[in-house]
């Protein structure tokens, strides 16, 4: 990894080096020469103009607009018979399911600095000095950006600010982690090209830098040459300013209230319901919207600025259903929801409880608070919508009078916790 730094902190770098053991050299400056000059044992065998270098002619890779695609949509699945079985095989997935199996294998406090630790939030904060605290999220979804790279691509890098966001961050620099197949293969090309693309325009857009990265190709199977699907993964950093910015998932009786920010969309279009239900891997994915993107994510920093929001949580893989149980099963308490109250345009159930649209969040607030959220969310034009309240011990899910579910949180948290574990043991 190369370093470019101001020498009057050639000593704090140093001394983190050397801190954790790591070897390191200084191996040039910066000049204002505008050339490149690179030396050998004392010879000169490099020496170039920096525009030369830096506008070096492209390759014009072939690339074509995978066939697959064009075979990708689908008729919607009927309505399953039994939603609390459906419910339970949602949550059941390797990629919904607790990560704690994983982390808790491994040191993942720093120092006494860890404040928000896996699992507590979509992303993780570090104190790095007194009331100011950095906040990271890694993201990915491969089934998204399959089915439709560009939205894909642009959705993770969305999902990953939102995360950072959830905990009361503004989201300052991002990296990237691009994993395809062979890209001398038009197919694969193309779908790169379209990340890179996806990527760039909404960066730009949201105005976050992309301040590094890494290109890993050729990721494909040995005998068959089969490519993975196009996997960007995303890592988001955001600054916290004052330690009464931090939220987390966990609910508290002070705001009882459950608020959706944001509509929610008929997008199921390779979900984690329609993966979990053996429905083809079809659809149409969640379409990215900059503006609504950039407005929502706003209307959520503002809030938390002003002391509005209680606990605050993305809404997207799994759906509004996933992130709410993230938050009752790590405050282990139980909530009532109503869907006729989400903002919508879906006609179904399973379209509202499980679409995995972008631009969403759900938050607790006070009763008396409400009517301030609405002014602000009036500034964003983003919509906001008392969904349900928390308390007991149960999830409950209505639309209007009709009780469509009712759980108890320790069953359901047997089936967070534990299927991962069950998963990698090779028991489901």
């Amino acid at each position: 990894m190369l370093f470019i730094i101001n020498p009057d902190n050639l000593d704090t770098v140093s001394k983190c080096f050397d801190k954790y053991n790591l070897q390191y050299s200084i191996i040039g400056k910066v000049t204002d020469t505008k050339h490149v000059i690179i030396i050998n044992n004392g010879d000169m065998i490099v020496d170039l103009p920096t525009k030369l270098i830096a506008n070096a002619p492209l390759i014009n890779w072939p690339k074509t607009k995978p066939k697959y695609l064009d075979s990708k949509s689908v008729s919607k699945p009927e309505l399953p018979v039994d939603i609390k079985e459906t419910l339970l095989k949602v949550l059941s997935s390797p990629n919904l399911a607790d990560k704690s199996w994983i982390f808790q294998q491994y040191d993942h406090e720093v120092g006494t600095n860890t404040i928000v630790k896996p699992g507590e939030s979509g992303a993780s904060v570090i104190r790095i000095a007194p009331e100011k605290f950095i906040a990271i999220s890694v993201d990915g979804n491969p089934s998204h950006c399959y089915l439709d790279p560009y939205n894909g691509s642009a959705g993770v890098v969305a999902e990953a600010m939102r995360n950072v966001i959830s905990v009361g961050a503004e989201p300052i620099a991002m990296l990237d982690h691009l994993q395809f197949g062979n890209p001398s293969n038009s197919d694969v090309f193309w779908t790169f090209n379209e990340t890179i693309k996806s990527i760039s325009d909404f960066c730009s857009y949201i105005g976050i830098p992309c301040v590094g990265g890494k290109v890993s190709f050729y990721n494909e199977d040995a005998k068959t040459h089969e490519a993975i699907k196009p996997s960007p993964v995303i890592s988001v950093a955001g600054l916290i300013k004052g330690e009464h910015n931090l939220r987390t998932r966990k609910l508290h009786p002070s705001r009882p209230l459950i608020v959706m920010v944001g509509e929610t969309f008929d997008e199921l279009g390779g979900s984690e319901y329609y993966s979990s239900i053996g429905h083809s891997q079809a659809g149409i994915v969640p379409q990215l919207n900059f503006e609504l993107e950039k407005r929502a994510q706003k209307l959520v920093r503002d809030s938390i600025k002003v002391g509005l929001f209680g606990a605050v949580n993305d809404c997207s893989k799994g759906g509004l259903i996933h992130s709410l149980l993230q938050m009752c099963t790590i405050s282990d308490m139980g909530a009532s929801i109503d869907l006729s109250s989400i903002p919508s345009n879906c006609k179904r159930w399973d379209e509202l409880l499980f679409s995995e649209s972008h631009s969403r969040f759900i938050t607790t607030i006070k009763k008396e608070n409400f009517t301030n959220l609405l002014n602000i969310s009036r500034n964003h034009d983003i919509p906001v919508s008392i969904i349900g309240s928390i308390g007991g011990h149960d999830l409950q899910v209505y639309n209007k009078d009709d009780n469509l579910l009712s759980y108890d949180l320790d069953y359901i948290r047997s089936y967070v916790y534990d299927s991962l574990s069950k998963f990698m043991d090779g028991r489901i």
